[in-house]
């Protein structure tokens, strides 16, 4: 499974880990930044890839919490800590 990290996930991690052999991208590499949320969700549902991010809101928001529900985006919540790691 290909994980894509968010923007709040510095680009250097995907690439230490797709260098270590794992199918890691960054969001920043693959996508546009006006993406919205709900079409990055149904875009990697459709791909089967994971989403790696720190944004927890993403459960309290109604449209993006369905929308991860119904693409079926397994998904990794990463605590802030992580984003507050410099590289």
């Amino acid at each position: 499974m290909t994980l894509l990290l968010d923007n709040m996930i510095s680009p250097k991690i995907a690439r230490a880990l797709a260098a270590l052999g794992a199918e890691a991208k960054a969001l920043r590499d693959e996508f546009s930044a006006d993406t919205e949320d709900t079409d990055l969700l149904r875009q990697l549902g459709s791909r089967g890839w994971g989403f790696v991010t720190i944004d927890k809101r993403i459960l309290t928001r109604p449209h993006e919490a369905a929308m991860l529900k119904q693409a079926k985006v397994t998904t990794f919540f990463l605590r802030p800590f992580f984003g507050s790691l410099r590289f």
